[in-house]
């Protein structure tokens, strides 16, 4: 059975990605700092076609573990990788303190880049079964949830809007070095706009016309499983009473003034 590795799989976006990995046969590997042990679809840190795996991405002592793991287990490569972890904040950029922008970067890019690296690295080395055996490599495929911020103009959230920008020019520039080091592995950034998550708790942001996470999963999921080419780029946009549509390709960064 093929699998996902969801980092920030446990709340939000990430944890309609896991269910809906579910709904697809596909085993998923939702990992996270906490789960939520009310969550009625998770029994004891386990899900149907799937595994709660404690994981703080800011942290490399959490996760080494685990790709050690992967390293040595051929039922834990996955197929999928999706890369879906963030915070969000909103207030003047001056008025931030060090510990919350460093946190803010840590979450958005630098573990997640640290993690990628090594994951990169154990599947360039990993043997792929149906190939020959003296061929090494096992192709995957990377989806990175960035967002409409990354080309969007928002007032007080612009460490927010450039690390999602960041994340999506690491996209495009890594996807060719993907395709080039594990030949027949795939890249989708995603670009989704709002979605009634737990990440404008407490911002007084209104989300009654924001997109339902599970309707954008479940959108994601289509997307990865029919695409082909190496890389591919949406941006899942809503409409005035929230539904979500695709609109395809890089969109035009939006001026300050």
């Amino acid at each position: 059975m093929e699998s996902a590795l969801i980092i920030g799989g446990t709340g939000g976006l990430g944890r309609s990605l896991a269910h809906s990995a579910k709904a697809r046969g596909i085993y998923a590997f939702a990992a996270g700092r906490t789960l939520n042990v009310r969550d009625p679809e998770w029994r004891d840190g386990k899900l149907t076609n799937g595994k709660f795996v404690p994981l703080d991405i800011t942290d490399p002592a959490s996760w080494e573990p685990y790709l050690g793991l992967i390293a040595r287990s051929d039922d834990f490569k996955p197929a999928y990788l999706f890369w879906v972890a963030g915070i969000f904040h909103r207030g003047p950029f001056v008025a931030q303190s060090e510990d919350s922008l460093l946190v803010m970067m840590q979450t958005h890019l630098m573990g997640p880049i640290k993690f990628l690296q090594r994951f990169h690295r154990i599947m360039m080395d990993s043997k792929l079964a149906v190939r020959q055996l003296a061929e090494a490599g096992r192709p995957y495929h990377l989806i990175t949830i960035a967002s409409t911020s990354s080309y969007r103009m928002r007032v007080d959230e612009t460490l927010y809007c450039a690390l999602k920008a960041a994340k999506a020019a690491f996209m495009r520039n890594f996807s060719r070095e993907l395709a080039r080091d594990l030949p027949g592995s795939k890249t989708m950034l995603v670009n989704p706009g709002g979605m009634k998550t737990n990440l404008f708790m407490g911002t007084g942001q209104d989300t009654s016309k924001f997109m339902e996470p599970k309707a954008v999963a479940g959108i994601i999921w289509e997307e990865v499983l029919r695409q082909t080419e190496p890389f591919d780029e949406i941006n899942i946009l809503r409409d005035d009473e929230g539904a979500p549509r695709i609109v395809r390709g890089p969109q035009t960064p939006e001026q300050p003034f």
